[in-house]
């Protein structure tokens, strides 16, 4: 993910920012995967489902997660740049 502002030759800031999850959340996932796999090739149907909700609920938390952390983090920008433009603005005002 990348939050840019685009001002033009005098921008006053510039935010990115990279979202992802761990590598232990992948390991997760590809060990569910195996465990589904064995646990449907052995005719388990309980730990079959179960890992599949396992799998399911790895999958969807991190992508969950990473919303919250973007809106987070475009709220975070947003108060920067009301900031700096306040700060813009009272530079380009003369004082009387």
């Amino acid at each position: 993910m990348a939050i840019e502002h685009h001002g033009g030759p005098k921008r006053l800031a510039r935010f990115s920012a990279t979202i992802k999850p761990g590598t232990s959340v992948h390991w997760f996932l590809a060990i569910t995967t195996v465990l589904a796999g064995v646990a449907g090739y052995m005719r388990y149907p309980f730990a079959f489902v179960m890992s599949l909700l396992l799998f399911t609920i790895l999958w969807i938390t991190p992508i969950v997660e990473a919303n919250k952390l973007e809106q987070g983090l475009q709220v975070a920008t947003n108060d920067v740049i009301i900031e700096l433009m306040k700060k813009r603005e009272e530079e380009a005002t003369p004082n009387s």
